[in-house]
């Protein structure tokens, strides 16, 4: 059975706590067995401060493993990730095929976007221009169903497309 190190430092942190408390008994348990062969009835000075720092220590262990837990569980967190339609379209107008057939499905599913038919189309075409086989199947299937003056616009905006260099 393999232990992660939070787990590791939780063990630690209680078998420390309890070995302070066994030493301190200990202490105090040598030391009132003196007083009673001395006749004393003080508490040696040690074990006094002792008692005061027990209930101390284990909370200043545990809560420094807290800590520790959670400022590396903050750097272990990931930065929130991006839209992955952003992400696809970014690649997709710097002209990625892959992107480009990715986009397309985005549109024709509504995932991320709006849906819309017209865009998954023109991304379908893009990419079937690119050698996407796939792409081309898919943007043959949207054909049928896109009216012919929006499947014009898409087919006059393909001509015009230029991959651009400076996209985010």
């Amino acid at each position: 059975m393999a232990y992660d190190q939070y787990t590791i430092l939780c063990i630690l942190a209680v078998l420390s706590a309890l070995m302070i408390i066994a030493a301190i008994k200990f202490v105090r348990y040598k030391f009132r067995n003196e007083a009673k062969v001395n006749g004393e009835r003080r508490r040696h000075p040690v074990v006094r401060r002792l008692i005061t720092l027990l209930p101390v220590l284990p909370v200043a262990l545990l809560l420094f493993i807290g800590v520790k837990v959670g400022i590396d569980l903050h750097n272990q967190s990931a930065a929130p990730p991006t839209n992955i339609a952003e992400t696809a379209f970014a690649k997709a107008v710097k002209g990625d095929a892959a992107a480009q057939a990715e986009l397309a499905g985005f549109y024709a599913t509504g995932n991320s976007v709006t849906k819309d038919e017209s865009e998954a189309y023109f991304w379908y075409r893009l990419a079937a221009t690119a050698g996407n086989k796939d792409a081309a199947t898919k943007a043959a299937a949207l054909a049928e169903s896109l009216p012919p003056e929006q499947k014009t616009a898409q087919e006059n905006r393909l001509k015009s497309f230029k991959p651009s260099e400076k996209a985010e």
